[in-house]
């Protein structure tokens, strides 16, 4: 560094004022000065320097006839206003809100939790349904253990499990309505206070209620206009046929009622024996409502 240098020093371009001696550190083609150092005669050369975009700017003390001005401190930040001191109502408006947020956020993390075990319940279902004929005892094994999941899960979340069997777009297969009238006739029957070893009977019957209908020709349950009195025959024909299969499973008479009779009606119009009041199992009955309901 040379001794012009070493004699100089920076300022902003705030601090110039007439008087004082700058040197320019730029190209002499870069400004419109005649000279790149030179004494500030007059405010409009204060004005074109500052146009120029330096943030520093060298001075000379030794050659300026006056000191620069002082340098501009920013203002101090104004300090930030004190909140208000909430009320007493504010606070329990602020709790109220924050505890609907909790219950929302559990409500929804249950209902997801619920729909996967709802749809992982109707994948049990298809694995017992494969193992039907071939594995009959297998497949009665598997359905105890879903009716026990059921039971201290699915079912331990009651409106949620029914808002789930009336959202069609969870499932709408044989699979799905067998678990919808499983899940509800034992909701039903948990809350008319049947015994324990009955609501577990009872769901086994509802996942094997229509077995019978694997014995029916594809094209005429998946037929979506009206059937004919011969393919109506054989629709109610089904709970007959699921008789067989059920011995096969080993079913218990309360299971086996609920496959026999959950299409009797209590006034004698339902089928396939035409049956009425106290002739119908109990459970039967319930499953009968049930199965009705779901086939809305």
């Amino acid at each position: 560094m040379d001794d012009a240098q070493e004699k100089t020093s920076y300022i902003g371009a705030d601090q110039l004022c007439v008087g004082l001696y700058v040197c320019l550190d730029l190209g002499w083609l870069n400004h419109d000065f005649p000279l790149s150092s030179f004494k500030i005669r007059n405010a409009e050369q204060i004005k074109a320097i500052g146009k120029l975009g330096l943030k520093q700017i060298r001075i000379d003390p030794s050659r300026s006839d006056v000191a620069p001005l002082p340098q501009k401190v920013a203002p101090a930040a104004a300090a930030a206003p004190v909140p208000p001191t909430p009320t007493a109502e504010q606070l329990r408006q602020a709790a109220e809100r924050a505890a609907r947020r909790a219950r929302i956020l559990q409500q929804r993390a249950e209902t997801a939790a619920c729909e996967t075990q709802f749809v992982r319940a109707a994948g049990s279902l298809k694995d017992i349904g494969s193992k039907l004929h071939s594995r009959p005892l297998e497949a009665r094994a598997g359905a105890e253990l879903l009716v026990g999941q059921m039971l201290s899960s699915i079912l331990s979340h009651k409106d949620i499990a029914i808002h789930l069997m009336n959202d069609k777009t969870v499932g709408e297969d044989l699979y799905f309505h067998a678990l919808n009238v499983s899940v509800l006739a034992m909701l039903l029957a948990r809350d008319v206070g049947l015994p324990a070893e009955d609501i577990r009977q009872l769901g086994i019957g509802c996942i094997f209620h229509d077995v019978g209908k694997t014995e029916i020709p594809d094209r005429v349950l998946q037929k979506t206009e009206p059937y004919n009195r011969a393919e109506r025959n054989l629709i109610e024909q089904h709970c007959a046929y699921g008789e067989p299969i059920g011995v096969r499973l080993g079913l218990s008479t309360k299971a086996m009622d609920v496959l026999r009779q959950h299409h009797e009606h209590v006034d004698g119009s339902g089928y396939p024996a035409h049956l009425k009041g106290s002739q119908i199992s109990p459970l039967a009955r319930l499953v009968a409502i049930v199965n009705e309901y779901d086939n809305l």
